[in-house]
């Protein structure tokens, strides 16, 4: 099986999956945290603070799209509760990358949406120092 097939593949034998039903409330939730962190703006004396906050979710977001999502595809996930994987859709993909990961379990087939995920928050991640550097706003 080449790797298209198996990217497209129906799931069937997954814990997580057998019974998986997208949960908007905890959805929505986790969506809300992630836009609130986002536009609260804080004081100077929480910068330090803030960044190892921003850095920690940074992280957390490639863990959870490197391994725990696609976990949810195998026989043994990491998670199995609905609750817990739609709001963590919610919290980590947001609105276009969480949507997509919803409807890939609803659909049982992974694709590479999370590789995609990666590869964006990286970039922007990239940008976004690059940036600082330019306007002078040395971070470190």
């Amino acid at each position: 099986m080449n790797k298209e097939n198996a990217r497209n593949q129906v799931i069937t034998d997954s814990e997580a999956l057998n019974t998986w039903h997208t949960k908007p409330v905890p959805f929505i939730i986790g969506i809300l945290i992630a836009v609130i962190y986002a536009r609260i703006p804080l004081p100077d004396s929480l910068l330090t603070v803030d960044l190892i906050i921003a850095g920690l979710f940074f992280i957390f977001g490639i863990v959870y799209a490197l391994k725990i999502y696609p976990s949810y595809f195998t026989v043994k996930p990491m998670i199995r509760n609905s609750n817990v994987i739609s709001f963590l859709n919610g919290l980590c993909g947001s609105i276009i990358f969480g949507c997509i990961w919803n409807s890939n379990l609803t659909n049982r087939k992974k694709g590479v949406s999370n590789i995609v995920y990666v590869v964006v928050i990286i970039l922007s991640a990239i940008l976004m120092f690059v940036a600082a550097f330019a306007m002078g706003l040395y971070l470190l």
